[in-house]
């Protein structure tokens, strides 16, 4: 059905976000392209996933972007990448990483609510408001930062 190799793309491309190497890069690229192959698979049963399947081809793009700032941070020595772009490279991986768990869940909530499978219908959507919420949180922090020593 596409739910295994959903997990696989998943724990590849979200669970090294948080590095910040080209070797990263290349493993959420890896987890990107297979998210993609997922949601391809998934969309017959939901056309949320159509459109998880684009927002992970521009994650997979972001992920190559910032991959190639960081070669370039790490293997020149002459050329320095300026931290704005760095920063905003890493600032659309993180919203494309919320546009990717938004339309997931969704999709996960509308193939349960077909199957009549309540408990993870309603398992989905809490887990959406969470992450929502999850994500206010994590802006609120951004935005404060700087103020913070």
């Amino acid at each position: 059905m596409g739910f295994g190799l959903l997990f696989i793309g998943y724990l590849l491309s979200h669970g090294y976000t948080s590095g910040a190497n080209y070797i990263v890069s290349l493993v959420g690229i890896i987890g990107a392209v297979i998210l993609f192959f997922a949601c391809k698979k998934l969309e017959v049963y939901s056309r949320e996933f159509k459109y998880a399947g684009i927002v992970s081809v521009l994650f997979a793009l972001s992920y190559l972007f910032n991959g190639i700032l960081q070669l370039i941070e790490t293997c020149r020595t002459d050329v320095s990448v300026p931290p704005v772009l760095l920063n905003l490279s890493r600032g659309a991986i993180i919203a494309l990483v919320f546009g990717f768990n938004y339309f997931m869940y969704r999709g996960i909530a509308d193939i349960a609510r077909f199957a009549e499978v309540k408990g993870l219908a309603v398992s989905a959507v809490r887990n959406l408001v969470f992450m929502i919420i999850y994500y206010l949180d994590l802006i609120f922090a951004m935005i404060l930062k700087p103020y913070y020593p």
